[in-house]
């Protein structure tokens, strides 16, 4: 739950550096992600790996679902539903920061200052 809306799947967006990868024969595979707050298990489907090959030093964004179930090793998980290769964007890190601070802004901000209790008079 967040501000008394409960949520039934929480989807994640999260931008970093891929440190390691572990491919499986069917083509899928696990990564881990570090976007400088944490580290992160990214489960990337064979569909989702066909055709790239991620590898360690790709500075990436994920979108995916946030599995609890699966999180280990201190690691939250996610199953990756889109990836998408950054590296050669110059402004990639400064454009995600701007980002979040939007993402606080319209979304987050508003449902803390609703929650808020009345000042005391």
């Amino acid at each position: 739950m967040l501000s008394g809306i409960r949520f039934q799947r929480a989807w994640v967006q999260r931008q970093g550096m891929i440190l390691s990868t572990d491919y499986n024969e069917s083509g899928g595979g696990r990564l881990l992600l570090d976007d400088g707050s944490c580290v992160a298990n990214l489960f990337v489907l064979p569909r989702e790996a066909e055709g790239r090959f991620w590898r360690p030093g790709m500075y990436v964004m994920v979108i995916g679902a946030y599995i609890a179930a699966e999180s280990r090793d201190n690691y939250p998980s996610i199953k990756v539903h889109k990836m998408v290769d950054l590296s050669s964007q110059p402004d990639r890190e400064a454009m995600w920061y701007m980002e979040v601070a939007e993402a606080y802004s319209l979304f987050y901000l508003p449902f803390s200052v609703a929650a808020s209790p009345p000042p005391s008079s």
